[in-house]
């Protein structure tokens, strides 16, 4: 038995789905998300005084420190990586 509260979800995480699969086909929605990416990463960079490539090896080897900031920036680097091998 379905409830208000259930088909207001229900429309709810159908918008969500609608919206989202609309950006994924929107070809300058894509292109900021990679800008928005490359800023990210180009700021830790400037941040750690760290290139990219070299950044997981800066943190194992305690050139940098694992805070929560590093660790988002190494995110997107893995993102990234995913990127140039799906290429």
């Amino acid at each position: 038995m379905s409830t208000t509260v259930d088909r207001e979800l229900e429309a709810k995480v159908a918008e969500t789905i609608r919206r989202l699969e609309e950006q994924r086909n929107d070809p300058a929605y894509m292109l900021g998300q990679l800008q928005e990416l490359f800023r990210r990463i180009h700021a830790g960079e400037v941040e750690y005084g760290v290139s990219w490539k070299d950044a997981h090896q800066a943190v194992r080897s305690g050139q940098i420190y694992e805070t929560f900031e590093v660790c988002s920036w190494l995110i997107d680097i893995g993102s990234l990586n995913d990127l140039i091998a799906n290429a």
